[in-house]
Protein backbone atom coordinates (compact mmCIF):
# COMPACT_ATOMS: atom_id res chain seq x y z
CA UNK A 1 0.00 0.00 0.00
CA UNK A 2 2.90 2.52 0.31
CA UNK A 3 4.29 1.64 -2.55
CA UNK A 4 0.55 2.45 -4.50
CA UNK A 5 1.31 5.84 -2.39
CA UNK A 6 4.38 6.88 -3.71
CA UNK A 7 3.21 5.79 -7.20
CA UNK A 8 0.42 8.34 -6.94
CA UNK A 9 2.97 10.82 -5.73
CA UNK A 10 4.72 10.72 -8.48
CA UNK A 11 2.32 10.33 -11.00
CA UNK A 12 0.78 13.88 -9.37
CA UNK A 13 4.26 15.33 -9.85
CA UNK A 14 4.98 14.63 -13.15
CA UNK A 15 1.42 15.71 -14.17
CA UNK A 16 2.10 19.05 -12.49
CA UNK A 17 5.58 19.41 -14.61
CA UNK A 18 4.15 18.53 -17.11
CA UNK A 19 2.06 21.22 -17.51
CA UNK A 20 4.39 24.33 -16.89
CA UNK A 21 4.03 25.17 -20.22
CA UNK A 22 -0.02 24.91 -20.77
CA UNK A 23 -2.68 27.52 -20.02
CA UNK A 24 -3.89 27.90 -16.21
CA UNK A 25 -7.13 26.61 -17.21
CA UNK A 26 -5.43 23.33 -18.16
CA UNK A 27 -3.05 23.29 -15.40
CA UNK A 28 -5.61 23.61 -13.06
CA UNK A 29 -7.98 21.11 -14.57
CA UNK A 30 -4.47 18.42 -14.42
CA UNK A 31 -3.67 19.36 -11.14
CA UNK A 32 -7.88 18.34 -9.28
CA UNK A 33 -7.38 14.99 -12.15
CA UNK A 34 -3.90 14.49 -10.09
CA UNK A 35 -5.63 15.19 -6.30
CA UNK A 36 -8.73 13.11 -7.17
CA UNK A 37 -6.67 10.45 -7.75
CA UNK A 38 -4.12 11.05 -5.06
CA UNK A 39 -6.86 10.99 -2.75
CA UNK A 40 -8.43 7.62 -4.12
CA UNK A 41 -4.73 5.59 -4.25
CA UNK A 42 -4.57 7.20 -0.08
CA UNK A 43 -8.17 5.57 0.75
CA UNK A 44 -8.33 4.28 4.07
CA UNK A 45 -8.93 0.43 3.67
CA UNK A 46 -9.08 -2.32 6.49
CA UNK A 47 -5.90 -3.62 4.59
CA UNK A 48 -3.77 -0.29 5.29
CA UNK A 49 -5.83 0.87 8.27
CA UNK A 50 -2.77 3.02 10.39
CA UNK A 51 -2.14 2.42 14.01
CA UNK A 52 -0.79 5.13 16.24
CA UNK A 53 2.69 3.13 16.87
CA UNK A 54 5.48 6.00 16.17
CA UNK A 55 7.20 5.40 13.31
CA UNK A 56 10.78 5.72 14.68
CA UNK A 57 9.62 2.98 17.48
CA UNK A 58 13.20 0.72 18.17
CA UNK A 59 13.57 -1.22 20.73
CA UNK A 60 17.35 -2.21 19.65
CA UNK A 61 17.34 -6.07 18.44
CA UNK A 62 15.67 -7.13 21.71
CA UNK A 63 14.06 -10.45 22.17
CA UNK A 64 9.96 -10.68 23.36
CA UNK A 65 9.47 -13.92 24.76
CA UNK A 66 5.82 -14.83 24.14
CA UNK A 67 4.13 -17.62 26.36
CA UNK A 68 1.04 -19.56 24.83
CA UNK A 69 -0.69 -22.84 24.71
CA UNK A 70 0.13 -24.69 21.42
CA UNK A 71 -1.24 -28.35 21.74
CA UNK A 72 -4.17 -28.04 18.88
CA UNK A 73 -4.18 -25.91 15.61
CA UNK A 74 -6.64 -24.03 17.15
CA UNK A 75 -4.33 -22.31 19.96
CA UNK A 76 -1.16 -22.65 17.81
CA UNK A 77 -1.61 -20.92 14.87
CA UNK A 78 -2.78 -17.64 16.59
CA UNK A 79 0.71 -17.07 17.79
CA UNK A 80 3.19 -18.49 15.40
CA UNK A 81 3.01 -20.71 11.99
CA UNK A 82 5.53 -22.08 9.18
CA UNK A 83 4.53 -20.74 5.93
CA UNK A 84 3.31 -24.07 4.64
CA UNK A 85 1.08 -22.32 1.77
CA UNK A 86 -2.37 -22.40 3.78
CA UNK A 87 -3.44 -19.12 3.60
CA UNK A 88 -3.90 -18.71 7.56
CA UNK A 89 -0.37 -19.81 8.28
CA UNK A 90 1.30 -17.84 5.51
CA UNK A 91 -0.77 -14.44 7.39
CA UNK A 92 0.35 -15.39 10.45
CA UNK A 93 4.02 -15.96 9.41
CA UNK A 94 4.08 -12.93 7.53
CA UNK A 95 2.37 -10.85 10.43
CA UNK A 96 5.03 -11.93 12.73
CA UNK A 97 8.00 -10.91 10.26
CA UNK A 98 6.60 -7.86 9.73
CA UNK A 99 6.50 -6.71 13.51
CA UNK A 100 9.45 -7.95 13.98
CA UNK A 101 10.80 -5.87 11.62
CA UNK A 102 9.63 -3.03 12.49
CA UNK A 103 10.07 -2.72 16.26
CA UNK A 104 13.19 -4.14 15.67
CA UNK A 105 12.75 -7.14 18.03
CA UNK A 106 12.95 -10.94 17.56
CA UNK A 107 10.21 -13.33 19.13
CA UNK A 108 11.02 -16.41 21.20
CA UNK A 109 7.78 -18.31 21.35
CA UNK A 110 7.49 -20.65 24.38
CA UNK A 111 4.80 -23.19 23.78
CA UNK A 112 2.78 -25.44 26.41
CA UNK A 113 0.69 -28.64 26.12
CA UNK A 114 -2.28 -26.17 26.43
CA UNK A 115 -5.01 -26.74 24.13
CA UNK A 116 -8.23 -24.66 24.11
CA UNK A 117 -10.21 -25.92 26.60
CA UNK A 118 -7.36 -25.75 28.63
CA UNK A 119 -4.43 -23.31 30.20
CA UNK A 120 -2.97 -24.49 33.52
CA UNK A 121 0.45 -24.94 32.44
CA UNK A 122 0.73 -21.40 31.08
CA UNK A 123 -1.05 -20.30 34.61
CA UNK A 124 1.42 -22.04 36.33
CA UNK A 125 4.55 -20.70 34.49
CA UNK A 126 3.06 -17.17 35.11
CA UNK A 127 2.57 -17.51 38.87
CA UNK A 128 6.12 -19.20 39.03
CA UNK A 129 7.27 -16.19 37.29
CA UNK A 130 5.44 -13.01 39.51
CA UNK A 131 6.56 -15.09 42.28
CA UNK A 132 10.40 -15.12 41.38
CA UNK A 133 10.41 -12.27 39.77
CA UNK A 134 11.61 -13.86 36.63
CA UNK A 135 11.55 -11.68 33.33
CA UNK A 136 11.30 -14.59 31.21
CA UNK A 137 7.79 -14.08 29.57
CA UNK A 138 6.73 -10.58 28.13
CA UNK A 139 3.59 -11.06 27.14
CA UNK A 140 1.63 -14.48 27.03
CA UNK A 141 -1.81 -15.65 25.72
CA UNK A 142 -4.12 -17.90 27.62
CA UNK A 143 -7.72 -19.68 28.08
CA UNK A 144 -9.81 -16.42 29.25
CA UNK A 145 -11.86 -18.30 31.80
CA UNK A 146 -8.87 -19.73 33.27
CA UNK A 147 -6.95 -16.45 33.16
CA UNK A 148 -9.03 -14.16 34.93
CA UNK A 149 -8.32 -16.06 38.50
CA UNK A 150 -4.86 -14.81 38.10
CA UNK A 151 -6.35 -11.06 37.51
CA UNK A 152 -7.04 -11.14 40.67
CA UNK A 153 -4.31 -12.14 43.02
CA UNK A 154 -2.20 -9.43 41.26
CA UNK A 155 -0.57 -11.06 38.32
CA UNK A 156 -0.77 -8.84 35.53
CA UNK A 157 -0.14 -5.24 34.80
CA UNK A 158 -2.83 -2.69 34.24
CA UNK A 159 -2.84 -2.25 30.49
CA UNK A 160 -4.69 0.53 30.56
CA UNK A 161 -1.71 2.28 32.25
CA UNK A 162 0.40 0.67 29.47
CA UNK A 163 1.70 3.11 26.57
CA UNK A 164 1.09 2.22 23.02
CA UNK A 165 -2.07 0.37 23.14
CA UNK A 166 -4.83 2.11 22.16
CA UNK A 167 -8.03 0.17 22.89
CA UNK A 168 -10.18 3.30 20.40
CA UNK A 169 -8.55 1.18 17.45
CA UNK A 170 -10.68 -1.48 15.22
CA UNK A 171 -9.07 -3.90 16.12
CA UNK A 172 -9.55 -4.52 19.89
CA UNK A 173 -12.84 -5.60 20.99
CA UNK A 174 -14.91 -2.49 22.19
CA UNK A 175 -17.52 -4.72 23.81
CA UNK A 176 -15.04 -6.30 25.87
CA UNK A 177 -13.25 -3.20 26.74
CA UNK A 178 -16.88 -1.39 27.56
CA UNK A 179 -17.92 -4.58 30.11
CA UNK A 180 -14.92 -5.80 31.37
CA UNK A 181 -12.71 -2.38 32.55
CA UNK A 182 -13.39 -1.80 36.15
CA UNK A 183 -12.60 1.71 37.30
CA UNK A 184 -9.81 2.41 34.42
CA UNK A 185 -8.70 -0.88 35.16
CA UNK A 186 -7.88 -3.47 32.33
CA UNK A 187 -5.61 -6.82 32.69
CA UNK A 188 -6.01 -8.23 29.36
CA UNK A 189 -6.58 -7.70 25.93
CA UNK A 190 -8.96 -9.05 23.07
CA UNK A 191 -9.17 -8.46 19.64
CA UNK A 192 -8.35 -9.55 16.33
CA UNK A 193 -5.09 -11.06 17.46
CA UNK A 194 -7.34 -13.57 19.63
CA UNK A 195 -8.01 -15.61 16.40
CA UNK A 196 -9.23 -18.09 18.58
CA UNK A 197 -12.07 -15.79 19.62
CA UNK A 198 -12.54 -15.47 15.87
CA UNK A 199 -12.95 -19.55 15.78
CA UNK A 200 -14.76 -19.89 18.92
CA UNK A 201 -17.74 -17.03 17.62
CA UNK A 202 -21.08 -19.07 17.93
CA UNK A 203 -22.78 -19.04 14.85
CA UNK A 204 -26.01 -20.79 13.21
CA UNK A 205 -25.05 -23.90 10.20
CA UNK A 206 -27.67 -24.55 8.35
CA UNK A 207 -27.74 -27.56 5.68
CA UNK A 208 -29.01 -25.58 2.68
CA UNK A 209 -30.56 -29.03 0.63
CA UNK A 210 -32.31 -29.95 3.78
CA UNK A 211 -34.28 -26.01 3.78
CA UNK A 212 -34.73 -26.62 0.46
CA UNK A 213 -36.32 -29.55 0.89
CA UNK A 214 -38.65 -29.34 3.41
CA UNK A 215 -39.47 -25.12 2.77
CA UNK A 216 -38.64 -24.57 -0.50
CA UNK A 217 -37.79 -21.10 -1.40
CA UNK A 218 -37.35 -19.73 1.63
CA UNK A 219 -34.66 -17.32 1.56
CA UNK A 220 -32.86 -17.60 5.26
CA UNK A 221 -30.49 -14.71 4.24
CA UNK A 222 -33.64 -12.01 3.42
CA UNK A 223 -35.14 -13.46 6.93
CA UNK A 224 -31.77 -12.61 8.82
CA UNK A 225 -31.10 -9.11 6.64
CA UNK A 226 -34.64 -8.19 7.71
CA UNK A 227 -34.35 -8.52 11.61
CA UNK A 228 -36.38 -11.38 11.81
CA UNK A 229 -33.74 -14.16 12.08
CA UNK A 230 -35.39 -14.79 16.11
CA UNK A 231 -35.37 -17.65 18.37
CA UNK A 232 -39.12 -18.26 17.67
CA UNK A 233 -38.17 -18.16 13.33
CA UNK A 234 -35.45 -20.53 14.63
CA UNK A 235 -37.96 -22.87 16.49
CA UNK A 236 -40.18 -22.78 13.62
CA UNK A 237 -37.81 -23.94 10.57
CA UNK A 238 -36.60 -26.47 13.33
CA UNK A 239 -39.92 -28.08 13.82
CA UNK A 240 -39.61 -31.00 11.57
CA UNK A 241 -38.89 -34.78 12.14
CA UNK A 242 -38.48 -37.48 9.27
CA UNK A 243 -38.16 -40.88 10.82
CA UNK A 244 -35.91 -42.30 8.27
CA UNK A 245 -36.35 -46.44 9.01
CA UNK A 246 -39.90 -46.31 9.80
CA UNK A 247 -39.23 -48.27 13.22
CA UNK A 248 -41.30 -45.66 15.48
CA UNK A 249 -37.96 -44.41 17.50
CA UNK A 250 -35.75 -41.66 17.41
CA UNK A 251 -32.55 -42.90 16.47
CA UNK A 252 -29.23 -41.08 14.96
CA UNK A 253 -30.02 -41.87 11.52
CA UNK A 254 -33.51 -39.84 10.93
CA UNK A 255 -33.72 -36.50 9.99
CA UNK A 256 -34.13 -33.83 12.52
CA UNK A 257 -34.45 -30.08 12.58
CA UNK A 258 -31.41 -29.20 15.34
CA UNK A 259 -28.56 -31.21 15.97
CA UNK A 260 -26.75 -29.84 19.10
CA UNK A 261 -23.92 -30.45 21.16
CA UNK A 262 -23.79 -32.85 24.22
CA UNK A 263 -22.30 -30.59 26.72
CA UNK A 264 -24.30 -27.83 26.25
CA UNK A 265 -22.34 -24.88 24.42
CA UNK A 266 -25.73 -24.07 22.55
CA UNK A 267 -26.89 -22.81 25.84
CA UNK A 268 -23.68 -20.38 25.75
CA UNK A 269 -24.86 -19.22 22.03
CA UNK A 270 -27.81 -18.24 22.97
CA UNK A 271 -27.12 -16.42 26.10
CA UNK A 272 -25.14 -14.51 24.15
CA UNK A 273 -27.42 -14.33 21.34
CA UNK A 274 -30.45 -13.47 22.99
CA UNK A 275 -28.09 -10.45 25.22
CA UNK A 276 -29.14 -11.79 28.42
CA UNK A 277 -27.37 -9.81 30.99
CA UNK A 278 -25.25 -11.82 33.41
CA UNK A 279 -23.90 -8.96 35.09
CA UNK A 280 -24.14 -5.43 34.02
CA UNK A 281 -22.61 -1.98 34.57
CA UNK A 282 -25.73 -0.28 33.42
CA UNK A 283 -26.66 3.04 34.80
CA UNK A 284 -23.91 2.12 37.27
CA UNK A 285 -19.94 1.78 37.47
CA UNK A 286 -20.61 -0.85 39.70
CA UNK A 287 -21.46 -4.33 38.32
CA UNK A 288 -24.84 -5.13 39.66
CA UNK A 289 -26.42 -8.60 39.02
CA UNK A 290 -28.78 -8.97 36.68
CA UNK A 291 -29.70 -12.25 35.47
CA UNK A 292 -33.11 -12.51 37.47
CA UNK A 293 -35.47 -10.35 34.81
CA UNK A 294 -37.86 -11.01 32.63
CA UNK A 295 -35.58 -11.32 29.57
CA UNK A 296 -33.98 -14.16 31.34
CA UNK A 297 -36.52 -16.33 32.15
CA UNK A 298 -37.94 -15.72 28.69
CA UNK A 299 -34.85 -16.89 27.16
CA UNK A 300 -35.02 -20.13 29.12
CA UNK A 301 -38.35 -21.11 28.41
CA UNK A 302 -37.87 -20.96 24.17
CA UNK A 303 -34.69 -22.61 25.17
CA UNK A 304 -36.43 -25.48 27.17
CA UNK A 305 -38.80 -25.41 24.22
CA UNK A 306 -36.00 -25.69 22.08
CA UNK A 307 -33.84 -28.67 23.53
CA UNK A 308 -36.76 -30.56 24.78
CA UNK A 309 -40.42 -30.39 22.88
CA UNK A 310 -41.36 -31.99 19.47
CA UNK A 311 -38.78 -34.47 19.39
CA UNK A 312 -36.93 -32.29 16.53
CA UNK A 313 -33.51 -31.72 18.85
CA UNK A 314 -31.02 -34.54 18.73
CA UNK A 315 -28.07 -33.96 21.20
CA UNK A 316 -24.46 -35.71 19.69
CA UNK A 317 -21.18 -35.52 21.16
CA UNK A 318 -19.20 -32.73 19.97
CA UNK A 319 -16.33 -34.84 17.89
CA UNK A 320 -19.14 -36.20 16.06
CA UNK A 321 -21.39 -33.09 15.14
CA UNK A 322 -20.12 -32.43 12.14
CA UNK A 323 -21.61 -36.07 10.79
CA UNK A 324 -25.47 -35.22 11.21
CA UNK A 325 -24.89 -31.92 9.29
CA UNK A 326 -22.26 -33.69 6.59
CA UNK A 327 -24.95 -36.44 5.97
CA UNK A 328 -27.98 -34.49 5.51
CA UNK A 329 -29.86 -35.63 8.40
CA UNK A 330 -29.82 -32.07 10.56
CA UNK A 331 -30.56 -29.17 8.69
CA UNK A 332 -29.69 -26.19 11.69
CA UNK A 333 -26.47 -26.33 14.39
CA UNK A 334 -25.50 -23.90 16.66
CA UNK A 335 -21.78 -24.06 17.79
CA UNK A 336 -18.27 -22.08 17.52
CA UNK A 337 -17.37 -21.16 13.64
CA UNK A 338 -14.62 -23.58 14.17
CA UNK A 339 -16.63 -26.41 13.10
CA UNK A 340 -16.67 -25.38 9.49
CA UNK A 341 -13.23 -26.70 9.20
CA UNK A 342 -14.66 -30.11 9.51
CA UNK A 343 -17.22 -29.91 6.99
CA UNK A 344 -15.00 -29.23 3.91
CA UNK A 345 -15.76 -32.31 2.33
CA UNK A 346 -19.43 -31.56 2.65
CA UNK A 347 -21.27 -31.97 -0.72
CA UNK A 348 -24.26 -29.97 -0.17
CA UNK A 349 -24.48 -26.71 0.33
CA UNK A 350 -24.58 -25.17 3.95
CA UNK A 351 -24.99 -21.42 5.37
CA UNK A 352 -23.29 -19.86 7.95
CA UNK A 353 -25.46 -17.40 10.00
CA UNK A 354 -25.65 -15.30 12.78
CA UNK A 355 -27.30 -16.80 16.20
CA UNK A 356 -30.91 -15.87 16.68
CA UNK A 357 -32.01 -13.34 18.26
CA UNK A 358 -34.55 -12.93 21.02
CA UNK A 359 -37.23 -11.28 19.33
CA UNK A 360 -37.73 -8.63 16.20
CA UNK A 361 -37.43 -6.12 19.05
CA UNK A 362 -33.33 -6.89 19.39
CA UNK A 363 -31.98 -3.94 17.42
CA UNK A 364 -28.86 -6.20 16.70
CA UNK A 365 -27.20 -9.55 16.04
CA UNK A 366 -24.80 -10.39 18.58
CA UNK A 367 -23.13 -13.33 20.47
CA UNK A 368 -20.44 -14.61 22.69
CA UNK A 369 -17.64 -16.60 21.90
CA UNK A 370 -16.63 -20.04 23.63
CA UNK A 371 -14.51 -18.95 26.63
CA UNK A 372 -11.31 -21.18 25.96
CA UNK A 373 -10.25 -18.26 23.42
CA UNK A 374 -7.31 -16.20 24.87
CA UNK A 375 -6.47 -13.38 26.04
CA UNK A 376 -3.76 -11.30 26.27
CA UNK A 377 -1.76 -10.24 29.37
CA UNK A 378 1.64 -8.51 30.06
CA UNK A 379 2.74 -10.06 33.61
CA UNK A 380 4.09 -8.05 35.94
CA UNK A 381 7.79 -9.73 35.65
CA UNK A 382 7.74 -8.52 32.37
CA UNK A 383 11.08 -6.79 32.10
CA UNK A 384 9.94 -4.34 29.74
CA UNK A 385 6.15 -3.78 29.63
CA UNK A 386 6.31 -0.78 27.61
CA UNK A 387 7.91 -2.86 24.45
CA UNK A 388 5.58 -5.55 25.25
CA UNK A 389 2.44 -3.26 24.71
CA UNK A 390 4.00 -1.97 21.38
CA UNK A 391 4.21 -5.57 20.39
CA UNK A 392 0.97 -6.09 21.28
CA UNK A 393 -0.88 -3.46 19.90
CA UNK A 394 1.75 -3.99 16.32
CA UNK A 395 0.27 -7.58 16.12
CA UNK A 396 -3.56 -6.88 16.95
CA UNK A 397 -3.08 -4.28 13.89
CA UNK A 398 -1.64 -6.43 11.28
CA UNK A 399 -4.10 -9.36 12.55
CA UNK A 400 -7.20 -7.30 11.77
CA UNK A 401 -5.49 -5.94 8.69
CA UNK A 402 -4.32 -8.94 6.92
CA UNK A 403 -5.01 -12.12 9.25
CA UNK A 404 -8.62 -12.25 10.35
CA UNK A 405 -10.15 -12.36 6.83
CA UNK A 406 -7.13 -15.49 5.48
CA UNK A 407 -8.77 -17.11 8.47
CA UNK A 408 -12.52 -16.24 7.26
CA UNK A 409 -11.68 -16.81 3.58
CA UNK A 410 -10.04 -20.18 4.96
CA UNK A 411 -12.81 -21.17 7.15
CA UNK A 412 -15.77 -20.83 4.62
CA UNK A 413 -13.92 -22.72 1.63
CA UNK A 414 -13.54 -19.78 -0.51
CA UNK A 415 -17.66 -19.17 -0.38
CA UNK A 416 -16.41 -15.20 -0.07
CA UNK A 417 -15.72 -15.47 -3.78
CA UNK A 418 -18.98 -16.81 -4.87
CA UNK A 419 -21.75 -15.78 -2.48
CA UNK A 420 -22.52 -12.81 -1.42
CA UNK A 421 -24.70 -14.08 1.12
CA UNK A 422 -21.69 -15.18 3.40
CA UNK A 423 -19.70 -12.01 3.52
CA UNK A 424 -22.88 -10.03 4.34
CA UNK A 425 -23.44 -12.78 7.58
CA UNK A 426 -19.60 -12.89 8.57
CA UNK A 427 -20.20 -9.04 8.95
CA UNK A 428 -22.61 -9.78 11.54
CA UNK A 429 -20.77 -12.13 13.08
CA UNK A 430 -17.58 -10.58 13.49
CA UNK A 431 -19.39 -7.06 14.81
CA UNK A 432 -21.82 -9.22 16.94
CA UNK A 433 -18.75 -10.21 19.26
CA UNK A 434 -20.03 -9.59 23.09
CA UNK A 435 -18.95 -9.95 26.13
CA UNK A 436 -20.46 -9.96 29.56
CA UNK A 437 -18.92 -9.61 33.03
CA UNK A 438 -20.47 -12.54 34.42
CA UNK A 439 -19.62 -14.76 31.41
CA UNK A 440 -15.74 -13.46 31.48
CA UNK A 441 -15.41 -13.94 35.44
CA UNK A 442 -17.68 -16.74 35.43
CA UNK A 443 -14.72 -19.00 37.34
CA UNK A 444 -14.77 -16.72 39.74
CA UNK A 445 -18.52 -16.41 40.20
CA UNK A 446 -19.53 -19.61 41.59
CA UNK A 447 -19.48 -20.86 37.49
CA UNK A 448 -21.88 -18.60 36.71
CA UNK A 449 -22.28 -19.79 33.12
CA UNK A 450 -21.88 -22.91 33.99
CA UNK A 451 -25.58 -22.54 36.04
CA UNK A 452 -27.54 -21.93 32.68
CA UNK A 453 -25.53 -24.71 30.67
CA UNK A 454 -26.08 -27.26 33.08
CA UNK A 455 -28.16 -27.12 35.86
CA UNK A 456 -30.93 -25.12 33.71
CA UNK A 457 -30.49 -25.92 30.28
CA UNK A 458 -29.50 -29.32 30.16
CA UNK A 459 -32.52 -30.27 32.71
CA UNK A 460 -36.47 -30.21 30.80
CA UNK A 461 -37.56 -30.21 34.69
CA UNK A 462 -35.81 -27.70 36.27
CA UNK A 463 -36.93 -24.22 37.17
CA UNK A 464 -35.19 -21.11 36.14
CA UNK A 465 -36.46 -18.78 38.45
CA UNK A 466 -35.47 -20.89 41.64
CA UNK A 467 -32.65 -22.29 40.20
CA UNK A 468 -31.42 -18.54 39.72
CA UNK A 469 -32.89 -17.37 43.44
CA UNK A 470 -30.95 -19.88 44.97
CA UNK A 471 -27.46 -18.98 43.96
CA UNK A 472 -27.99 -15.19 44.43
CA UNK A 473 -26.42 -14.46 47.32
CA UNK A 474 -23.60 -16.76 46.95
CA UNK A 475 -22.97 -15.33 43.28
CA UNK A 476 -23.15 -11.47 44.77
CA UNK A 477 -20.60 -12.69 47.62
CA UNK A 478 -18.25 -13.54 44.91
CA UNK A 479 -18.87 -10.56 42.87
CA UNK A 480 -18.38 -8.15 46.07
CA UNK A 481 -14.99 -10.60 46.42
CA UNK A 482 -13.86 -9.44 42.78
CA UNK A 483 -14.50 -5.73 43.37
CA UNK A 484 -12.33 -5.66 46.57
CA UNK A 485 -9.87 -7.30 44.89
CA UNK A 486 -9.89 -4.60 42.35
CA UNK A 487 -9.76 -1.97 44.32
CA UNK A 488 -6.39 -3.32 45.62
CA UNK A 489 -4.70 -3.91 42.25
CA UNK A 490 -2.20 -2.22 40.90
Amino acid sequence: MKTQRIFAGLLAMLMLSGCAGGTSEEAETQNDTAAAETEEQAEITRENMPDSLPSDLDFGGETVTILHRGADRDVQVEINADDTGDAVDSSIFNRNILVEDRLNVKFDYVTTNDEVHAGTEVNALIQAAVVAGDPTYDFAGNHMSQTTPLILTNHFYNLNNQPYLDFEMPWWNQSFIDHISLNNKLYTAVGDLSQTMLRGSYVTFCNMKLLNDYYGDYNIFDTVRSGDWTMDEFMRLADMYHDVNGDSKADYDDVYGVVRDAVGLISDALLGSTQVNLITTKDSDVPKLAFQDERTYTYTEKTKKLLFENNYCWKEDYTTLTGKLVNDTAMLCIYRLSLSESMRDMESDYAILPCPKLDESQSTYSGFTHNGFSVFTIPLSASNPEMSAAVLEALCAESYRSCTMSYYQTTVKEKLARDENVADMIDLIYNGIRFDFGYVYSASLNNLILVFRSDINQKSTSNAASTLAGITDVTQSKLDTILEAYESLQ
